[in-house]
């Protein structure tokens, strides 16, 4: 029978793990705040963007300063995209043959999720633009340019 307790070898500083390093055993890769805190923003401004009924922006106005989630929330969407798409698929380096099986499955596997939540979106008959559909396709259209260098995509 094999005991779910630690050997009496093991140090006792080893069995004592902080909620940090929980947290952090559960995200492989670790998450970036930032860029979580920015998709945040983004979901806000978009929220605000479409349910919120700002005047038109004044300087004299402080609460028309509120009207800067128009349009500014869809641009960091499409931006934290492409991030995302970097991200998911090396960052700086371009992926090796053999890992472009995975990243294929990695882009359709993430854009057919965004797709069908923005798809969801739409058939509710909600009177807001929904660009959800649009960034699912992105992520499918990516895979086509996965090993270009940075200076052909440009």
């Amino acid at each position: 029978m094999t005991s779910l307790l630690p050997p009496a070898s093991a140090p006792a500083a080893s069995l004592t793990v902080g909620p940090r390093e929980r947290l952090a055993r559960l995200v492989n890769p670790p998450r970036l705040n930032g860029l979580d805190i920015a998709r945040g923003l983004a979901i806000l401004g978009m929220v605000a963007a479409h349910l919120g009924d700002f005047p038109l922006f004044a300087w004299s106005d402080p609460f028309s300063y509120l009207n800067i989630v128009h349009g500014n929330s869809s641009i960091l969407f499409a931006v934290l995209a492409g991030i995302s798409i970097a991200l998911l698929t090396g960052r700086e380096r371009i992926p090796e043959p053999e890992d472009l099986p995975r990243l294929r499955l990695a882009l359709v596997g993430r854009g057919a999720a965004i797709f069908s939540i923005g798809l969801a979106l739409e058939l509710l008959g909600v009177g807001i633009a929904v660009i959800l559909t649009f960034y699912g396709l992105l992520y499918v259209a990516a895979i086509p340019v996965l090993r270009l260098r940075p200076s052909r995509l440009i």
